[in-house]
């Protein structure tokens, strides 16, 4: 499930989550620890597993979005598109 974050506990969890791999979403991860959950421009996303469990993470910045999942097995790309609206070109 796919929900906008709200709190400075799911800042911390969605820093958590990252990691050491904040080398490979730079962007997504400075913006989530200067912002945080308090800022007009960004909006963050986080995707839930039903065991509650992160399995994703958006951040919109204006109009530059960034995405980070540690889900090996493939994320959904219907879950990637579902928030903006998009579909699949087939």
């Amino acid at each position: 499930m796919v929900s906008k974050y709200m709190s400075e506990s799911e800042v911390k969890e969605i820093l958590d989550y990252i990691g050491d791999d904040f080398k490979t979403v730079p962007y997504l991860y400075a913006d989530v620890v200067k912002y945080g959950a308090g800022a007009p421009n960004v909006r963050t996303w986080i995707d839930r597993a039903s065991d509650d469990s992160l399995r994703g993470v958006y951040l919109l910045y204006y109009d530059c979005l960034h995405f980070f999942t540690r889900d090996d097995d493939g994320y959904p790309m219907e879950t990637f598109l579902t928030p903006w609206n998009l579909s699949i070109p087939r």
